[in-house]
């Protein structure tokens, strides 16, 4: 098995999104993808109700609590790994997905 591809910028991830089809994609992802762990996020000020279907339940409730302004990839997954059935970097795959978040270059 190859190591798969460090993300740390907002060019790497606009390389690595086309080739996947939509944000569900997030387990084709993680094998072969990796965000750095110290790489910093900002909010893009898009509406969470224009980026998730549904408005209740696990994802909402880690969109609205791990994704503040200049936190690092460590820091989302720790705060997201409370929520059960979490997934390493999958929360995040999302929210690059839709441009809720993006890389602080």
């Amino acid at each position: 098995m190859s190591e798969r591809k460090n993300i740390s910028n907002q060019a790497e991830w606009i390389e690595a999104k086309g080739n996947f089809r939509s944000g569900s994609d997030y387990e084709a992802f993680r094998a072969d993808y990796r965000f750095n762990l110290e790489s910093r996020i900002i909010l893009t000020g898009r509406p969470l109700h224009q980026v998730l279907q549904k408005q209740t339940g696990a994802r909402h409730e880690i969109f609205e609590s791990c994704f503040g302004y200049g936190w690092t990839v460590r820091q989302i997954n720790d705060c997201a790994s409370q929520w059960p059935h979490w997934k390493e970097d999958a929360d995040l795959f999302i929210a690059l997905f839709h441009d809720y978040v993006r890389f602080f270059d």
